[in-house]
């Protein structure tokens, strides 16, 4: 997953701490802590644990206010 911002609004989220969650099914699935440290900021998670379907990311500040939200859509590779 990447997390991209730009040279303008970096300056003023540079260190700080946000929470990144993961809902599906209207129930929360994943909940992460994470810092923006530069222009694009990259990590793995997980989403074995998330059901398959359409997901909700929201990004919020460390007050707890949404910052950000995508729809997505989770397809779990099943090899058969």
């Amino acid at each position: 997953m990447s997390i991209i911002t730009n040279q303008q609004t970096l300056s003023s989220i540079l260190n700080k701490n946000f929470k990144l969650e993961i809902h599906s099914h209207n129930l929360l699935c994943i909940s992460a802590d994470f810092k923006i440290v530069s222009l694009r900021n990259s990590f793995n998670m997980s989403v074995k644990d998330v059901p398959e379907g359409i997901a909700r990311l929201t990004i919020s500040d460390n007050e707890g206010k949404p910052l950000c939200e995508r729809l997505v859509y989770i397809h779990h590779n099943q090899k058969q």
